[in-house]
């Protein structure tokens, strides 16, 4: 590939990101991670949420550590900044939103909302 996309100016080693995930179950989905490294459109990505697996590091009783996998920058973006005060009365019934749910973010839409 002659043309390699350059990482925005936002992403460089260190940078935390949100993972867009393809993997059937995760599809759509984001999960944090940080970057170790940057490689021709690639980035080597540390999860936060997932461990590698104990048949994949040759078992032991120790504590399993993070994943970490090259993946496409295309599927990177930064984190949100967090939310404004009050920014839960402030959201319209039929808004799309971003929902935590085990340590991913998922797409959801609100479909009403009550007083607290």
């Amino acid at each position: 590939d002659l043309h390699v996309e350059q990482p925005p100016d936002w992403l460089a080693a260190g940078a935390e990101v949100e993972v867009e995930m393809g993997e059937e179950g995760l599809r759509g989905s984001l999960y944090g991670g940080k970057v170790l490294q940057l490689r021709k459109g690639k980035a080597l990505v540390q999860y936060a949420a997932f461990c590698v697996e104990a048949e994949e590091e040759g078992g032991g009783d120790g504590e399993a550590p993070l994943l970490t996998e090259w993946t496409s920058t295309r599927l990177l973006r930064p984190p949100p900044p967090p939310p404004p005060p009050g920014f839960p009365s402030q959201l319209p019934a039929g808004k799309l939103l971003s929902l935590l749910h085990d340590d991913g973010w998922w797409e959801v839409r609100l479909l009403e909302s009550r007083p607290a």
